[in-house]
C-alpha cells in the first residue's frame, strides 16, 4: 500500500500526518510526499522531513499554480499519471491537512470497490472529493482514464475532482462512498475546546477516523484571526491523540 500525501506550504503538516497515519493504519503503507509548494525555502523543508522520517519526496512535475483549483489539480494529475497509474496495489490520495485521530483498516474500508471517496455533487454530476482518495490499481477497470481537473460539465460547475464523474459512471465501475459528516458543536472530538477557539470551525470527519477541515486554503477569505484559531484547535485535537 502506498500513500500520497499533496503538501504545499504546511512542512510542521507532514510531520504531523506522518505521526498519526503510522500511529492508526493498521497495514504496513509506504508514504510519498508530493511537493506542490511554489517557494524553495517549503520545498527544501519538506526535502529534509522526508529524508529524516522515511518518507519519499516527490516534486510536482507539471505545477500549475495560476489559480489555487489548478494548483492543487496539477498535483493530483502529474502524480497520478506518472506514478499511480502504474501501479497494482491499494493507494490512498490524501490532503496534507487530513489527520487521522482513530485506528483504521484502509483495506476494510475499501473492501471489494474499486474506488472510495466522499461523493460531492453538482446538479446531476458526481465525482469524489479529493480529500481523501482510496482506490485499488491492481483491480480497478481503464485506470489510465482518472482525470481530476475541476470545470463545467454538462451545465454544472465542479471543482477539483470534477471530471472523476466520467470515470465513475462507467457501469463497470464498483465505487465506495465514504461516510462522514460535519463535525458539530459539543462534539467529543473537539475536547471542549469550542469556546476557547471559537465555533463554528467546519471540520469533515470522515469513516470516524479521519479529521479534515474544510476551506483550508482559505479560498472563502474567512478573518485572519478565525482562520489561525481553527488551526490552534487542529493542532491541540492531534496532541491530545497522539
Amino acid at each position: 500500500m502506498k500513500i500520497f500525501s499533496y503538501c504545499y506550504n504546511k512542512p510542521e503538516y507532514l510531520l504531523l500526518q506522518n505521526k498519526c497515519l503510522r500511529k492508526f493504519i493498521k497495514e504496513p503503507f509506504e508514504f510519498y510526499c508530493i511537493d506542490n509548494s511554489k517557494e524553495i525555502h517549503f520545498e527544501n523543508q519538506f526535502k529534509e522531513i522526508c529524508k529524516n522520517n522515511n518518507i519519499h519526496y516527490v516534486k510536482n512535475g507539471k505545477p500549475d499554480h495560476s489559480l489555487e483549483g489548478t494548483s492543487h489539480y496539477s498535483a493530483l494529475q502529474w502524480s497520478y499519471d506518472n506514478i499511480i497509474s502504474k501501479t497494482s496495489e491499494i493507494i490512498v490520495m490524501i490532503d496534507h491537512d487530513n489527520f487521522l485521530i482513530r485506528p483504521v483498516s484502509i483495506e476494510k474500508i475499501l473492501g471489494d470497490a474499486h474506488i472510495a471517496g466522499g461523493m460531492q455533487s453538482r446538479g446531476h454530476v458526481y465525482y469524489l472529493n479529493p480529500c481523501l482518495m482510496i482506490m485499488n490499481t491492481a483491480t480497478m477497470p481503464d485506470k489510465t482514464s482518472l482525470k481530476f481537473k475541476g470545470r463545467m460539465i454538462e451545465g454544472f460547475g465542479t471543482d477539483v475532482g470534477g471530471e472523476l464523474y466520467f470515470y465513475l459512471k462507467k457501469t463497470n465501475v464498483n465505487r465506495k462512498e465514504l461516510v462522514g459528516g460535519i463535525v458539530e458543536k459539543n462534539n467529543p472530538i473537539l475536547l471542549g475546546l469550542e469556546d476557547k477557539y471559537g465555533y463554528p470551525h467546519t471540520f469533515d470527519f470522515i469513516e470516524g477516523a479521519f479529521l479534515h477541515p474544510r476551506n483550508g486554503a482559505n479560498w472563502a477569505r474567512v478573518p485572519a484571526l478565525e482562520h489561525g484559531n481553527r488551526e490552534k484547535l487542529i493542532l491541540e485535537i492531534l496532541a491530545a491523540n497522539l
